[in-house]
């Protein structure tokens, strides 16, 4: 029987020395979600900044921004339809001014980089946060440092992906 209780306290001795092993990666855990929900909102921002730059094909929402005066309350257009027709002369986008269009993309992707990196660096001083105040030893907060710049690595090539779809549907005449 002491061997019993001897093993049950070891099992009990095993789970305690095995618990700060579980926070740690929840620690950093955290530090990965919400550097993944940074980069998600910096990718949904710039999709939603390019969907309102013209491409040359008209679409509803180019009359998301315009607002009308109905009723007295500014009211956008898209909503007043009521069935009716609104004919919008749209001329077709010179060479010009498509390239104008793809240099304003770049301009936008360039921006959620920069949200993208300004996310970086905030999950990086949180590891290293963790690691001085020794809540995670050296080496995985080292191993955490690299996710990291996968996972911004991985964002940034999503972005990219994101502008050279928005450029080669503007350059298509």
């Amino acid at each position: 029987m002491a061997d019993d209780v001897n093993e049950e306290e070891g099992s009990a001795e095993a789970m305690l020395s095995s618990a700060p092993l579980t926070e740690e990666p929840v620690m950093l855990e955290e530090v990965y979600k919400e550097l993944r929900a940074g980069i998600e909102k910096a990718v949904e921002a710039l999709r939603r900044d390019l969907s309102k730059v013209r491409t040359g094909r008209a679409h509803a929402g180019m009359l998301d921004s315009i607002r009308v005066d109905y009723y007295g309350q500014p009211t956008p257009i898209n909503q007043m339809t009521d069935g009716e027709l609104i004919r919008l002369p749209i001329p077709p986008l010179t060479e010009e001014r498509r390239k104008e269009m793809v240099k304003m993309t770049k301009k936008h992707g360039e921006e959620s980089k920069v949200a993208v990196r300004k996310h970086r660096r905030d999950a990086l001083e949180m590891i290293d946060t963790l690691d001085k105040d020794g809540d995670v030893p050296a080496d995985d907060a080292d191993r955490g440092k690299k996710k990291v710049e996968e996972m911004v690595a991985d964002g940034v090539k999503q972005i990219e992906h994101v502008v050279e779809a928005k450029e080669k549907e503007i350059l298509v005449v």
